[in-house]
């Protein structure tokens, strides 16, 4: 639940940020926000499988 809480603030402050910036038609920030969110939970699952720090049941919480 909290990290459902923190992913949303930060979604809506990044948001927020690229929309003061950007007038375009294309969703920047949602394609921004979601690019980055999955190259880096991409990123933690492999470090933590390859470094054995995150237990097979704990997987899909990231």
């Amino acid at each position: 639940m909290c990290g459902g809480a923190v992913g949303s603030l930060i979604r809506y402050l990044v948001t927020l940020a690229v929309n003061e910036r950007y007038d375009g038609r294309f969703p920047l920030a949602t394609f921004a926000i979601n690019v980055t969110g999955s190259f880096l939970i991409g990123l933690l699952l492999v470090m933590s499988d390859h470094e054995d720090l995150l237990h097979p049941s704990f997987r899909p919480c990231w």
